[in-house]
């Protein structure tokens, strides 16, 4: 089976190797426990779509040995009462002068529940001397959110994507994953999955996330089969897992389904799914 690994870009923050735990797609209680359901988007107003709390708006002092490494990072929290996804940081670099040199964005493909705060990482020019953070943007279930802390200013608009409740489409039941016996990365673990439907599905992605000692979420992972699952057949999927986790979750999935001929993605932290044709 083809494999298919991609890395949003956020700073793994050092952690010594633990045990883990997986939350089971079929076990919805557990996933909530991590924060409410979510909000009502026609409450949002100005005042509380300012939702992400930024511990360093202003990174100084940045290495110029390092061009395009992520290699600086803040801390973002959800301060607010209702979850919040597909975040993305927009920051202008400075040089040593104070001078705009480029401007860049960093993007967290994690559902951040009201509390909750992942660490995300930057990439920076050479000649970078420093960044500062200038805005943000989100998606609140049908709304899309861009606080522009520059001009202090809010715009909230529609969003396209269809989104509904996912209980219907929350198919895939999963056991507790285990170590490969034979792998020599400690981290390799293997998960196997199984097609409650009676659909055929394929191009089987799961979105994990890993978690520091603070429960914190350092990075996020894709993992993707691309065999067709057959209804009631079941699969094993390797995930890698980095040596910074202490943590992981199963934060989500896609699949493709055949005979509807579209892409479903199943956000589990809201219990929200995304259906495209």
């Amino acid at each position: 089976m083809k494999k298919l690994l991609k890395k949003s870009y956020v700073i793994l923050i050092a952690a010594f190797i633990g045990i883990f735990t997986l939350a089971a797609c079929t076990n919805k209680d557990d996933v909530k426990s991590r924060g409410s359901s979510l909000g009502s988007s026609a409450d949002i107003n100005e005042d509380s779509a300012k939702a992400i709390s930024i511990e360093n708006e202003e990174i100084v002092n940045i290495s110029t040995s390092n061009e395009n490494k992520i290699d600086i990072a803040t801390r973002i929290e959800n301060t607010s009462n209702f979850d919040i996804s597909n975040i993305l940081i927009n920051y202008e670099e400075y040089d040593k002068n104070k001078n705009v040199i480029s401007k860049s964005q960093s993007f967290l493909d994690i559902t951040l529940n009201p509390n909750e705060s992942a660490h995300i990482g930057f990439s920076h020019v050479k000649y970078a001397d420093s960044i500062k953070i200038i805005s943000y943007t989100y998606i609140l279930a049908n709304k899309s959110v861009f606080v522009d802390l520059k001009n202090d200013s809010v715009s909230i608009t529609k969003n396209s994507a269809k989104i509904e409740d996912s209980k219907s489409y929350e198919i895939l039941a999963m056991e507790e994953p285990y170590k490969k016996d034979d792998s020599s990365n400690l981290n390799n673990y293997k998960i196997k999955i199984k097609n409650t439907s009676s659909k055929n599905i394929g191009n089987i992605t799961l979105k994990i996330g890993e978690l520091n000692e603070n429960g914190e979420y350092i990075t996020a992972t894709d993992i993707s089969e691309y065999d067709i699952l057959k209804p009631k057949e079941d699969m094993e999927i390797e995930i890698p897992v980095s040596q910074h986790a202490k943590k992981i979750e199963l934060i989500g999935y896609s699949y493709d389904d055949v005979k509807e001929n579209s892409n479903v993605k199943v956000d589990i932290k809201t219990h929200k799914v995304e259906i495209n044709k």
